[in-house]
């Protein structure tokens, strides 16, 4: 099943008032259907075989959604991973990325602004070029109650991926090297590239 960070992923995503898609890379949909469940409109299952590194799946699946916003955990399940997939998908899809996330809004001129959490209580705000990577810190609001109904309701798709080398492979155009940007009330406007209304979680 998806992992708490994950879920609330979706939370901050629902408060963007926008579809939410929820995109896994891996053997079984059903491993995490359960975000259908707590607040995601859509499923997007990548197959895989067991044990394959999903980097090259996630980044290729992404490039053809091209959302602007895309949020994500701080870390997978089982603490296995390094937490480094927020800054691999950033930096191969041409990306911000901001880790820590708490809450996010909308800003002006094609940007998001972003809540970050530093530690013992403080916070500052961020505003971000789009597209962006945001993974979310586990002080984020809890998920949303599981309810039945929506994840009857819930659409599951599914396309077939590819295996690649892992998390530092080459798949996909390179792009230029994350970024955290300070937040200011006049934000300079910055061009969206490859701007779409569905952010899914990953």
């Amino acid at each position: 099943m998806p992992v708490r960070g994950e879920l609330q992923a979706i939370g901050l995503a629902r408060g963007l008032d926008e579809t939410v898609t929820a995109l896994h890379a891996g053997p079984r949909a059903e491993a995490v259907a359960e975000a259908l469940g707590h607040g995601a409109d859509r499923l997007v299952h990548v197959t895989l075989p067991e044990g394959a590194d999903p980097a090259d799946a996630l980044v290729s699946a992404l490039a053809d959604m091209r959302p602007d916003v895309i949020l994500t955990g701080m870390r997978g399940d089982g603490g296995e991973d390094a937490g480094l997939l927020p800054y691999v998908l950033a930096r191969r899809l041409g990306a911000s990325v901001v880790t820590g996330a708490v809450a996010i809004a909308r800003g002006p001129d094609g940007t998001l602004v972003v809540e970050q959490a530093l530690g013992r209580g403080v916070r500052r705000r961020l505003t971000l070029r789009l597209p962006a990577v945001v993974a979310v810190s586990p002080a984020a609001p809890p998920p949303s109650a599981y309810a039945h109904g929506a994840r009857r309701r819930g659409v599951i798709d599914t396309i077939e991926g590819v295996a690649g080398d892992g998390i530092t492979g080459t798949a996909g155009a390179p792009g230029p090297s994350p970024e955290e940007r300070p937040y200011r009330k006049r934000p300079k406007v910055i061009a969206r590239a490859g701007a779409a209304p569905r952010p899914p979680t990953g």
